[in-house]
This record gives C-alpha cells, structure tokens and sequence, in this order.
C-alpha cells in the first residue's frame, strides 16, 4: 500500500478497514501434496548440476 497509494497503515489497521467495507482478511495457508520421491531425487540432482556449473 505505502508504494502503491503512498499511506502507510498497520496490518490491524487494514484489517479493520476491510471489516468495516464488508470484505475479510485471511492470512494463507498451505496444503502441501505428498511428495514424490523420484521427482524430488531428480530436482535435487538438477540443483546440484547447476551449481557445479
């Protein structure tokens, strides 16, 4: 907000804005997918080529 509009408020302050418009704040969350292992082994092992390059 402070670069976009130039004002400057508080995380409860825009909290209490938004309730007041009629709107809610909700912090995210996250689900996170069981991971696949083989995936994972050959992201890693590209991770790892790119560094030694």
């Amino acid at each position: 907000m402070e670069e976009r509009f130039s004002v400057t408020m508080s995380r409860s302050g825009i909290a209490d804005m938004l309730h007041r418009l009629g709107l809610r704040w909700k912090r995210t969350t996250y689900v996170l997918a069981k991971a696949n292992k083989e995936k994972q082994q050959a992201f890693v092992h590209q991770v790892e080529m790119i560094k030694k390059t």
